[in-house]
């Protein structure tokens, strides 16, 4: 009776062609999720200048925590050139597909 051959009994060219195949769709992969990270981190920042930095400190002497967090959205959303609103009001043009009236799946 002949032995069978084993999975990893490959000769060492078929090892080291499967080796480089992983280590080429490993890296692929790696890449396309960087790649999606890298995209999304694309918003802009918020730059500490001594103008916001003053605001921020402000912001953060307010008693309330919601009060605190307003705040600091708001200057965020001053700073970065879209102000929530905005997007808001344009959501709000979108015509209503749900039969109460609201929009979104919620």
């Amino acid at each position: 009776m002949k032995p069978r051959k084993n999975a990893l009994s490959l000769a060492p060219r078929a090892r080291l062609t499967s080796a480089v195949g992983s280590l080429l769709v490993g890296s692929g992969i790696v890449v396309a999720v960087s790649a999606a990270f890298f995209q999304a981190a694309a918003d802009p920042w918020l730059l500490p200048t001594p103008q916001v930095l003053e605001i921020a400190a402000a912001c953060r002497a307010k008693p309330q925590r919601r009060d605190q967090d307003e705040c600091l959205r708001t200057l965020v959303a001053s700073r970065s050139g879209e102000r929530a609103g905005e997007r808001l009001a344009r959501d709000d043009d979108r015509p209503s597909d749900r039969p109460d009236g609201r929009l979104g799946a919620f």
